[in-house]
């Protein structure tokens, strides 16, 4: 079965935790601390650029895929859109961790957030589920913060690549505001899930994991981004 992770917090945090039954999910896009997302877009900008002046990306429909993202990617205090997350460790003693929350009596969670799921089908792989329910988010996902910078790199490129492809599919490389809306409204969770696993190697040591929590993407204001660019 999947390991455990563990919620480290407070006092105040435990007594919240038990008496509501719940995990509160904090929009990193909006956290005092700037540097939890400004890795995610200081990497993403310079491959846009790059991207941008290779000739699959120089077509009609492409132009507006790409000037989507880079609207995406203009401004981490700003957030076109969020997702929200909880914060899990791999550790259940670690020394950063209770320098962090022990300053009013610290407690380390152990908390199973996956199962592996059950498979009635021969050569089929098990996969991972979440247990932990959200009466708000459309999706919620499990996954380990990745701290190399050259992985989050090519982790992007390829979402971004595989887009464009799917892009020029459904639309025949004929540029259609309606269809690039649907496209980008698939992209943007696949965008929100990469920017909350990707923070600095400075940050490795806390060996984090993230239960992430995508929100109901609003197409609607894509469509209208789309159709004025």
């Amino acid at each position: 079965p999947p390991p455990p992770l563990y919620h480290y917090t407070n006092a105040a945090g435990l007594v919240g935790i038990l008496d509501s039954g719940s995990l509160w999910a904090s929009a990193i896009g909006h956290s005092n601390d700037l540097r939890e997302i400004a890795c995610a877009f200081e990497l993403a900008r310079p491959i846009l650029t790059e991207l941008a002046a290779q000739p699959e990306f120089q077509k009609q429909n492409q132009h507006l895929l790409m000037s989507v993202l880079e609207k995406f990617f203009e401004d981490p205090e700003s957030p076109m859109q969020d997702g929200f997350a909880v914060s899990f460790c791999a550790k259940p003693d670690l020394l950063n961790q209770w320098r962090a929350y022990g300053d009013e009596g610290g407690f380390s969670l152990e908390i199973y957030p996956l199962a592996r799921a059950s498979v009635h089908e021969p050569d089929t792989e098990a996969m991972d589920v979440v247990l932990l329910r959200s009466a708000i988010g459309r999706k919620l996902l499990v996954r380990k913060v990745n701290y190399d910078s050259i992985e989050q790199q090519a982790e992007f490129r390829e979402r971004v690549i595989t887009t464009s492809r799917l892009l020029d599919e459904v639309t025949e490389e004929i540029p259609d505001a309606d269809t690039t809306a649907v496209v980008v409204t698939l992209l943007t969770s696949s965008l929100i899930e990469w920017v909350y696993t990707v923070k600095d190697v400075a940050f490795a040591e806390e060996q984090e994991w993230r239960l992430i929590c995508l929100p109901d993407i609003n197409y609607f204001i894509w469509r209208q981004d789309v159709q004025t660019l």
